[in-house]
């Protein structure tokens, strides 16, 4: 069912699980194919499930049970326009992209609000991608549906 090769794709999926997928028949899924499963509620609305020690994690909202952002890292292995994998420095991320942004904590790829690094908490409050060090090395990337912005 999950696929850690399998392409990332903005605004919809990351390895099988898509965005607007109802979660309990994912989960029933995932646990009977064996996959170990964390839970992390959240917010009082939120919860977060970490699929083989987060190499995927999702986010569901509990009063609808769909999922609404998904996230991976690393050994994933699909990427995102076939560049833009997870683990991947600032330095590359802006070299590789023709337009980068940082928007509620989160670095932002081409103008795609679909996909984009979470950063570190001690850059929640930066404004631009300058304000980032080249070195620093972003270890999730998410895919989230442009809704989730407003």
């Amino acid at each position: 069912m999950i696929d850690i090769a399998a392409p990332i794709i903005d605004g919809n999926s990351i390895g099988g699980i898509s965005i607007g997928q109802d979660s309990r028949l994912l989960l029933s899924e995932l646990y009977s194919n064996g996959y170990m499963i964390e839970e992390n509620k959240f917010h009082s609305d939120f919860i977060e499930y970490k699929v083989n020690e987060g190499i995927i994690s999702f986010v569901i909202n509990s009063s609808s049970n769909n999922v609404i952002n998904i996230s991976c890292k690393n050994p994933y292995e699909g990427s995102w326009k076939n560049k833009f994998t997870p683990s991947m420095s600032v330095q590359t991320i802006i070299k590789q992209s023709n337009k980068t942004m940082v928007l509620h904590g989160f670095l932002i790829i081409d103008g795609i609000y679909g996909v984009g690094y979470n950063l570190p908490n001690e850059y929640d409050e930066i404004d631009s991608v300058d304000q980032l060090p080249d070195d620093l090395v972003l270890e999730q990337i998410y895919v989230m549906d442009n809704d989730w912005w407003k």
